[in-house]
């Protein structure tokens, strides 16, 4: 929730592309956990380049539409009925 929140409120966001975070993150510049020069170039190029920070502001903000909690239930219901009609 964390990255979605912060994208929500035109936050840019860097994360690491682990796990489920890229599919979450979208737009987000991610790169391996290990790799903390690529994390912190992305970071520094947020905070250098003023256009590079609105862009992803605006794509994170665009890109949580897509999680609101009508949609996440309505998928976690489909799963669910996808599930039971596999018996």
């Amino acid at each position: 929730w964390p990255p979605l929140e912060a994208m929500a409120c035109g936050c840019p966001v860097v994360a690491s592309n682990a796990g489920s975070l890229p599919e979450v993150t979208g737009p987000a510049p991610t790169a391996n956990h290990q790799d903390h020069q690529a994390l912190a170039q992305y970071c520094l190029n947020i905070l250098q380049n003023k256009h590079f920070a609105q862009e992803l502001s605006l794509a994170g903000k665009n890109h949580t539409a897509n999680f609101t909690v009508k949609s996440m239930g309505q998928k976690v219901h489909d799963f669910y009925l996808s599930r039971l009609n596999q018996r």
